[in-house]
């Protein structure tokens, strides 16, 4: 038990000297994630109980979810579930692949391997890591067990306050909205969806047959506000997936 202890607090504060070096280097965007935590706290609970593997922590982090487990000859195996904009932050040179169709990256070094999937159907990022050499089809396996890539989360709805033609992305993130206390208009809807070429190419449809200010679009009774700034600079990005904010202002009847 001593032994077990030793490893476990080895380990977390290697995982804390890791991400702390990576942070600084790293740019990362504001974003909820989309899966409840419930969701996650299942998958886990029943990974852990059918194949026999105990689980000694799962908590909820600043921007995800952890969770440790301890495997066969006291390995221990950390889970986390993140934002998307966490996927790349490995300690090393990754060997980059598809696995089940997602943008996956594998690294083994000489104390832990690690297994991370950009999980683009809900927006996040899947960090498997063990604190032993494994090779690149048992962090599949394990990962596969987990079922973490059946994960999805809730339905967002758009309101008829936008009509279904004005809609920026038929699948948002997510949406809400609020009385507005700008003058002529009476609402705001708040919307983020994913920085893709869908988007992006109902927006340049958009600029091209309604009135574009580049800081704003005029669509009928509504306009639309791209946060990040200008739909000119927002035309030149890469769409890369990460989650991006837009208002909609809906004018007074």
């Amino acid at each position: 038990m001593k032994q077990l202890t030793l490893i476990f607090t080895y380990w977390v504060y290697f995982s804390l000297v890791v991400i702390t070096l990576l942070q600084s280097n790293f740019k990362c965007q504001a974003q909820e994630l989309r899966i409840p935590f419930s969701d996650f706290k299942s998958k886990i609970n029943d990974f852990s109980s059918s194949n026999g593997i105990d689980l000694l922590s799962i908590k909820e982090l600043p921007q995800g979810y952890e969770a440790v487990l301890k495997l066969q000859n006291a390995r221990l195996l950390m889970i986390k579930i993140e934002t998307l904009p966490s996927c790349g932050r490995l300690a090393g040179l990754a060997e980059s692949y598809l696995f089940e169709g997602f943008e996956t990256k594998y690294l083994q070094t000489d104390l832990i391997t690690y297994l991370q999937v950009q999980h683009i159907e809900s927006s996040s990022c899947i960090t498997l890591s063990v604190d032993s050499k494994e090779d690149k089809k048992q962090m599949e396996n394990i990962l596969g067990l987990t079922k973490l890539l059946s994960l999805l989360p809730p339905e967002v709805v758009w309101p008829d306050l936008i009509p279904v033609p004005l809609r920026i992305y038929s699948s948002p993130i997510q949406i809400s909205f609020n009385h507005s206390d700008v003058e002529g208009f009476i609402h705001e809807v708040h919307i983020v969806v994913p920085r893709n070429v869908d988007v992006i190419q109902t927006l340049k449809k958009f600029s091209m047959n309604y009135e574009n200010q580049d800081d704003f679009i005029a669509l009928p009774n509504l306009i639309l506000v791209y946060e990040g700034g200008t739909f000119s600079r927002l035309f030149l990005e890469k769409t890369d997936e990460t989650p991006i904010k837009f208002t909609y202002f809906i004018k007074c009847e």
